[in-house]
């Protein structure tokens, strides 16, 4: 491998570096996103008369698909 074909390896790395710090810092955002989304959902559910742990066990089984139906294990 010359020099030319050695700093080229460099730069695309570094830009693929680049990349996944660009699109970490998106997933961090969405993870936040989801969990507030959840954690008001849960709230919401203790609010309509739910206690702690039947809200628990519908948010987990909704994720952030709130309202969704939860699919049989045989799909």
């Amino acid at each position: 491998m010359n020099e030319f074909e050695k700093e080229m390896e460099r730069i695309e790395f570094r830009h693929a570096m680049e990349d996944i710090n660009n699109r970490m810092d998106q997933v961090l955002q969405s993870i936040q996103m989801a969990s507030k989304i959840q954690r008001n959902y849960f709230n919401g559910l203790i609010e309509s008369g739910f206690n702690e742990e039947q809200a628990l066990q519908i948010v987990i089984a909704h994720g952030v698909n709130i309202g969704g139906s939860v699919q049989s294990k045989e799909e």
